[in-house]
């Protein structure tokens, strides 16, 4: 750059050439690239093999547990089969033991009871049936019409409730006994 000196008021202007002033250093501050030291390097390293280290063995034993849950869920499902299958052998042996044709043949067998043939005995209210009177258990009586149709209903419902109070007294001493 060119710069004329002025000088005093009243001389002239002279040129002595070119002057140059110095230009200004601009400061650039440069940093310095820091080095990062070994050890720090190694140390960083190190650190991050022990993240993923922990991360998989975290992993691992989140999928250990859930298999051994999923083994313990499957083997609770199966016991629990088992014992359904157990129950219904129970039932079924419950009604087995229950049925009328076992209860009739442990009362024939073991308690020496006799099965009695069929016999119908009709009761007629006002009359009575000199027959009837005379007629012992083992026989049958002949029908008589029965004029009073509620005391011949009465009393078939008495010999079916006297059954099943016999039955269950059978019952009962059967599995006293069992």
């Amino acid at each position: 750059m060119v710069v004329a000196i002025k000088r005093a008021v009243g001389s002239e202007y002279q040129y002595t050439g070119a002057t140059y002033l110095p230009k200004e250093k601009l400061s650039k501050q440069t940093r310095a690239k820091k080095q990062i030291s070994p050890s720090y390097k190694v140390a960083l390293g190190v650190f991050f093999i022990a993240i993923v280290f922990c991360g998989g063995l975290s992993y691992l034993t989140i999928k250990a547990a859930t298999a051994k849950i999923n083994y313990d869920v499957s083997n609770l499902k199966r016991s629990n089969q088992e014992i359904v299958i157990g129950n219904e052998k129970l039932k079924l042996e419950i009604e087995k033991l229950k049925s009328l044709d076992r209860i009739e043949t442990l009362a024939s067998t073991n308690l020496g009871m006799i099965r009695s043939a069929n016999i119908e005995y009709l009761v007629m209210s006002g009359r009575e049936n000199p027959a009837a009177k005379t007629a012992s258990p083992g026989t049958t009586v002949a029908a008589v019409a029965a004029t009073d149709k509620n005391t011949a209903l009465l009393h078939t419902e008495a010999q079916i409730s006297s059954g099943e109070k016999f039955l269950q007294k059978i019952e009962m001493l059967i599995f006293n006994k069992g």
